[in-house]
């Protein structure tokens, strides 16, 4: 586990775990990027491979800039990461302040399927893979908290009974009468106040680090099931790495049906669904390194 400084622009990348060959997780850009949320963006994303034994590390890069300067940033990062050695390879996902534009010069290099590059089919995918950790929508109220998500509303009208979508900015959509709730907003938002205003019954994050320690707390005492983010939310951390020869459509049922499989093995786990994945992604990370990461994949 540690930190790289960036020599050509001022940042960094966390990796998490040292013993790995590659890494992929989010690049970030701010005035200033907080350097315990890298290291909490980098374990979600070191679960989410885990879960799917992928021997991969979860890292994350941190650029600080102002808006001014973002651009030359981002071309002194991405030349930079370019010409790192095969055995520290990084592959970047879009964050906070960078595009798939922004880091598309390194896609030459890019181990990953083509796929992740496709924001049309990855979005597809996410929606379905997420449905895929809900139980039956047959005859069920389901709701959605988003500000952006039509392709996962299409997808829900095709099975559920009734579907409300609610903007991320709406206070009282946190509250909402609904048997299933997807939530897409930002780290931490679904804190121990928000988990006591609950009135669903089961939580689909559709972003990482959604719910911090106390708001799992507080819903688990509440009997409200919420799923692991680092399941629910991880088609565009693993998607690439599942299969070179694949085609999208064989990628999505592969990933939708190995999301429902460990959904299913978790679920009704005594300690809960949260302790139960991260401990099927430890026993798989002892697999393979020696170091096992500190503090699990919550917002704090």
């Amino acid at each position: 586990m540690g930190t790289r400084a960036l020599q050509t622009t001022e940042g960094f990348v966390y990796f998490d775990l040292d013993e790995a060959n590659a890494s992929t997780g989010p690049v970030r850009v701010a005035k200033k990027v907080l350097a315990r949320t890298a290291v909490d963006l980098a374990r979600h994303a070191t679960y989410a491979l885990a879960l799917h034994e992928l021997p991969i590390s979860g890292a994350s890069a941190g650029i600080h800039s102002t808006p001014e300067g973002r651009e030359r940033a981002l071309e002194s990062f991405v030349a930079e990461v370019g010409c790192w050695p095969e055995t520290s390879r990084f592959s970047p996902i879009p964050g906070t302040g960078s595009t798939k534009a922004d880091l598309r010069p390194l896609r030459s290099d890019d181990p990953r399927h083509d796929i992740f590059w496709d924001d049309a089919a990855l979005t597809a995918i996410s929606a379905r893979c997420a449905i895929r950790t809900a139980p039956p929508l047959d005859n069920l109220h389901v709701a959605v908290i988003a500000s952006d998500a039509p392709e996962l509303g299409r997808q829900l009208r095709d099975t559920a009974a009734d579907v409300s979508v609610f903007d991320a900015a709406d206070q009282q959509a946190w509250s909402v009468e609904a048997d299933v709730l997807f939530i897409d907003a930002p780290v931490g938002s679904l804190n121990h106040a928000r988990a006591g205003q609950l009135a669903a019954r089961h939580i689909v994050p559709l972003s990482p680090l959604l719910v911090t320690a106390r708001g799992l707390a507080v819903a688990s005492r509440a009997g409200i099931t919420i799923v692991p983010g680092f399941l629910s939310a991880a088609t565009r951390t693993v998607v690439g790495f599942l299969g070179d020869e694949s085609t999208p459509s064989q990628l999505s049922d592969s990933l939708s049906a190995s999301t429902a499989e460990i959904w299913n093995s978790i679920a009704r786990h005594e300690a809960g669904p949260f302790v139960a994945a991260c401990e099927l992604a430890e026993a798989f990370i002892a697999t393979w390194s020696s170091h096992r990461p500190f503090g699990r994949p919550l917002a704090p």
